[in-house]
């Protein structure tokens, strides 16, 4: 269950769609997520990652500033790679 949630979490932030990914993986991972029972069923240091590393398993889906400070140059990037057409050279 922590590995799944952690790749989702990762492809999700550095900004794939829900539905993205190679052959909808994030689909894919989110349903097999939610079938087996949410994150709340991974192991309490897995949450404590989750919560201190990423923010994302704060209760009010809120990002606090450690987890802004760390996720933010990743979504940055992934809004310029998103945004600025890539130019094979």
């Amino acid at each position: 269950m922590f590995c799944t949630a952690l790749n989702y979490i990762c492809m999700r932030i550095l900004g794939e769609g829900p539905d993205g990914g190679q052959d909808k993986a994030c689909a894919r991972a989110r349903k097999w997520i939610l079938d087996h029972g949410s994150v709340t069923h991974i192991p309490s240091w897995g949450k404590t990652w989750l919560s201190e590393i990423t923010g994302a398993f704060m209760k009010n889906c809120m990002l606090h500033y450690a987890a802004y400070r760390n996720i933010y140059p990743l979504w940055a990037l992934a809004e310029y790679r998103r945004r600025v057409p890539f130019v094979d050279v």
